[in-house]
């Protein structure tokens, strides 16, 4: 099987690649050859592009922390609704943070001396409204509220109309 390999440019010649950017003239450049399963695919390929990056440019980021992070009196309705039941994919959506967080109060590794509150004092039961519904309810809303505002407008012209009458 053979794997090409084309570099982007700007190679910093680190020590694990010796290929050079566009031009470079490095005979190595090219098709490699490669044998077995291209990895994670189970599938037997025949050729695979790859590419190398300058050192410090990579592929996928991890994006930025959102400074979401779950206090103790919330970690409190977390136990409280995992006691319930709920999924811990409904419980993140609640709070708005990752499922990750949920786990770490489950498991106890975050929050262990925080006792659940009681069941009555817990948000409703998920799921909940997915990102996308929301902002479609909230467009919704606005323009019903636009609607309304212009019904009102509307009445109090009318009445100004029929007291100027009399």
């Amino acid at each position: 099987m053979l794997v090409q390999i084309d570099c982007v440019g700007g190679c910093t010649r680190r020590p694990f690649c010796d290929l050079k950017g566009p031009g470079c003239g490095n005979p190595r450049r090219g098709f490699f050859a490669f044998n077995g399963l291209f990895q994670g695919s189970g599938k037997r390929v025949s050729s695979v592009s790859l590419a190398i990056f300058p050192k410090g440019v990579s592929i996928m980021s991890r994006a930025e922390p959102s400074g979401i992070s779950l206090s103790e009196a919330e970690a409190a309705i977390v136990k409280g609704m995992l006691a319930r039941g709920d999924r811990q994919h409904n419980i993140a959506a609640w709070f708005g943070v990752n499922s990750g967080r949920i786990a770490n109060v489950a498991n106890g590794s975050k929050f262990p001396s925080v006792h659940a509150v009681p069941a009555d004092k817990l948000p409703p039961p998920g799921p909940y409204l997915a990102g996308r519904d929301a902002q479609a309810a909230m467009i919704a809303l606005e323009e019903a509220a636009q609607t309304i505002h212009a019904a009102l407008s509307l009445i109090r012209e009318r009445v100004q109309a029929a007291s100027g009458d009399r």
